[in-house]
């Protein structure tokens, strides 16, 4: 115990010393972890011929054309993609858990992710799968907008109550996929890239997707950094924030054209990938307490560093087959979220 007292003093010594606070140390060791993970992601299996790994030794196959070319034209494309939808679904979690004063939201467990899921499974029957990134982007806006707002819709009414905000969630969820199911039922060929895409799939990222995330993603992240401060004051209530000026609709408004556009744009990009919102949150919020102007963006860096190591898990763990991004995702976000439940129910009794 003392030995753990006197390295946690020390250890505050340091950082006291340094000038940094501790959410600046965080932030430095997930962009250490984000680093590492995105190399790993590169060199892994990139050439399976040598007996030895490719690590440090970037002489030993830079002169090779078809390694650099998988490298820029496949590798990259993917790690930036996982990098770019992992912050903005981060984001997105921060948003729907203070829209819906519920720490347990998420846009997979709140079935927003299936609104998108559903249009687009629509669109690629409509189209006989041969989609277009316009297509695709409106398809997966319009799932989003439309789940997104009958939650919103119906929550208002129930004054934001945690328990008909997660009942709504979980109707709104069987409701979309039920659809999506419909749809496959009736359309039962050619549905193997339906199925990987539904997966939630982070394979065959291209630099339009990248760009497509950066035009996206990137600028509504930042206002929402910029803005942190407005979800401070929207969870001490709603007496509090209008008793402090807040306009409530006008928040509450940008906070769901928000959480539309950066879920929809991480879905049309790779499919529906759940809990890395939820799993993002509430690490940060562990870490660092309750202020929204230091959880957004460490959410943001923790959603993508979660996202990049899941990816690279999916392509470890049955090598040369890849699993899909979210099922690894599904796999440890779903425990996580029976642990939250379990611990709430605790604090409640």
């Amino acid at each position: 115990m003392f030995l753990s007292f006197h390295n946690s003093s020390r250890a505050s010594a340091v950082r006291k010393h340094l000038g940094l606070s501790k959410p600046i140390w965080i932030g430095l060791t997930l962009l250490i972890l984000l680093v590492a993970g995105a190399y790993l992601a590169m060199i892994f299996h990139l050439q399976p011929s040598r007996k030895e790994p490719i690590l440090f030794n970037w002489f030993a196959w830079t002169d090779n054309e078809s390694l650099i070319r998988s490298v820029t034209t496949i590798r990259l494309p993917r790690i930036l993609a996982a990098v770019l939808v992992g912050a903005g679904l981060g984001i997105a979690g921060c948003l729907l858990q203070s829209l819906t004063s519920n720490d347990l939201a998420d846009p997979e467990v709140m079935g927003i992710n299936q609104g998108a899921n559903m249009m687009i499974a629509a669109l690629m029957v409509l189209m006989q799968f041969q989609t277009f990134r316009f297509f695709t982007v409106t398809a997966s806006m319009l799932g989003t907008a439309l789940s997104g707002i009958l939650i919103y819709v119906l929550s208002v009414r129930s004054r934001f109550s945690s328990s008909s905000v997660v009942l709504t969630g979980l109707v709104n969820s069987l409701f979309f996929s039920s659809m999506t199911t419909t749809l496959i039922i009736f359309h039962d060929t050619d549905l193997y890239q339906l199925l990987r895409w539904m997966a939630g799939d982070l394979s065959g990222m291209s630099w339009e997707d990248v760009m497509f995330s950066l035009v996206t993603l990137v600028p509504v992240s930042i206002l929402c950094c910029l803005f942190a401060s407005q979800l401070n004051v929207l969870s001490m209530g709603e007496d509090t924030a209008i008793s402090v000026g807040q306009r409530l609709t006008m928040v509450r408004s940008g906070i769901m054209v928000a959480i539309i556009v950066l879920v929809g744009a991480a879905t049309a990009v790779c499919g529906p990938i759940g809990f890395i919102g939820l799993m993002a949150v509430h690490i940060i919020r562990t870490l660092t307490g309750i202020d929204y102007r230091v959880i957004v963006p460490l959410a943001a860096l923790t959603g993508s560093v979660l996202l990049v190591y899941a990816d690279l898990i999916g392509r470890l763990l049955f090598y040369p087959l890849e699993a899909p991004v979210g099922l690894i995702t599904a796999f440890i976000g779903a425990p996580f979220f029976i642990v939250l439940m379990r611990m709430r129910g605790r604090k409640r009794s």
